[in-house]
């Protein structure tokens, strides 16, 4: 996908949160090829700072989700019924990351409860 692209996504919620929690926290992330939500996952599954039990594999996940930063964004931003919502993130990383995470797998779960986990 082109950095124009990501750098858009990037300027919509969530990830304009986990852009400012990442920059605060110094935790490195690439605006042009991210998701600044998938990096704050990315970093605190890595950092052994939050687990997802229901998931064999997270980083897997999170490696699909990151091929299709849209179909991300769509289960970050939108309900299994098409309207859209937002959520206001906790500031510290691992917090913010389970908050993000945890809409994923709500919406994976609703849409199709095995397709992706």
């Amino acid at each position: 996908m082109p950095a124009a692209d990501y750098i858009a996504m990037n300027n919509r919620e969530p990830n304009l949160q986990a852009a400012r929690i990442l920059a605060a926290h110094q935790i490195p992330w690439s605006r042009r090829s991210q998701l600044a939500s998938l990096a704050l996952i990315r970093h605190a599954l890595e950092a052994g700072d939050i687990e997802a039990p229901t998931i064999s594999e997270p980083l897997l996940l999170l490696a699909k989700l990151s091929y299709r930063p849209e179909e991300a964004m769509r289960l970050m931003t939108t309900t299994d019924l098409g309207e859209p919502f937002e959520i206001e993130l906790d500031e510290d990383p691992a917090e913010a990351a389970a908050q993000i995470l945890q809409e994923i797998l709500a919406s994976i779960t609703a849409l199709a409860p095995t397709a992706l986990l």
